[in-house]
């Protein structure tokens, strides 16, 4: 029992602590790049701790990112199927990598 117990990492009935949600409407934009029909933007949510709180998120269609950012619920970070303000289209690792991949998306579509 006890080494099933130290390896498992917790206790029976316990549950693994989570990483706080961003809370949309508390960013900070760090750097935005615009196409045609899309845009991305870097963003940094105050007291998200994954990824030191920094998002790459793409979103395509024609609304502007400045009326994205300014939207009165924010800017949350997760795909949704919800019309209640623009959701990203894709997001990548807060990386170089990743936002010289999500700036080639921007440029293809």
């Amino acid at each position: 029992m006890g080494l099933v117990r130290m390896f498992s990492g917790s206790s029976v009935g316990e549950t693994p602590p989570q990483a706080p949600n961003p809370d949309p409407k508390r960013f900070k934009e760090l750097r935005r790049y615009a196409g045609l029909n899309s845009a991305a933007v870097e963003l940094v949510y105050e007291g998200c701790t994954t990824y030191e709180g920094r998002k790459i998120l793409v979103f395509k269609g024609p609304s502007p990112l400045s009326h994205i950012l300014t939207q009165p619920l924010g800017v949350d970070p997760h795909f949704s199927d919800s019309r209640a303000g623009a959701h990203p289209f894709a997001r990548f690792e807060p990386t170089a990598i990743g936002w010289r991949t999500a700036c080639r998306l921007v440029d293809s579509l």
